[in-house]
């Protein structure tokens, strides 16, 4: 695990066994039931005991998640309402607790992302199969193509620090629904690290935003 990842203890999430820890839950926000944006200044940002994101969940206000487990290379980001998002190398891989999003992604081994942003270009393409949750319906095993396009030296606020980043465009097409949409990822081009990505939960519905703070 990398030094600088400081873990939410995942039993603090779900038991609430630390008046501490039951304490800074508090504050992140609910993902679905917030009436406004968790907003924390620069100060906040650096005093973050934990390392922690920004998400907003389609039109839902953004709210703070903490990383509570990592497991097989996959990143547990925990939410106040205890609703779990997971992530590999920034790909957005499920949504626990609520009734939609990813589901399953086949050939995880070969997503571009985990092949460094540097490599990728105008000729980088990947397939893979997924299955996506919406409402009490489930789709399975559709075919997802992507291919890549990357815009240098684009600006973007990233939690109150203006910054310029490389921006990956990956579009994807679901021939067997007609879809097509565009999922983001804002890049640092020195350290290849993502800092901010939209994504979609289900095809071309139910935008993610993540975004690093510490």
């Amino acid at each position: 695990m990398p030094p600088y990842l400081k873990i939410l203890p995942f039993v603090l999430v779900f038991q609430g066994c630390s008046n501490v820890g039951k304490g800074y839950i508090d504050t992140m926000g609910h993902l679905l039931d917030r009436p406004s944006d968790v907003i924390l200044s620069e100060q906040q940002i650096r005093q973050q005991p934990f390392t922690s994101v920004y998400l907003r969940l389609g039109g839902n206000p953004q709210v703070v998640a903490v990383l509570a487990l990592i497991e097989n290379g996959q990143y547990k980001w925990v939410t106040a309402d205890r609703n779990m998002v997971t992530t590999q190398q920034g790909r957005l891989v499920s949504i626990e607790g609520v009734p939609f999003g990813p589901r399953y992604i086949s050939n995880l081994d070969n997503d571009p992302l985990t092949k460094g942003l540097g490599n990728i270009n105008s000729k980088t393409s990947w397939n893979r199969q997924m299955d996506w949750q919406l409402g009490k319906q489930v789709l399975s095993n559709y075919q997802v193509k992507s291919s890549y396009r990357l815009e240098v030296g684009q600006k973007i606020k990233i939690a109150n620090t203006e910054r310029i980043l490389n921006r990956l465009i990956e579009s994807n097409k679901i021939s067997a629904l007609g879809v097509v949409f565009d999922n983001e990822f804002w890049f640092d081009p020195k350290t290849e690290k993502i800092l901010h990505s939209k994504q979609y939960a289900n095809p071309a519905e139910y935008p993610v935003e993540i975004t690093v703070l510490n």
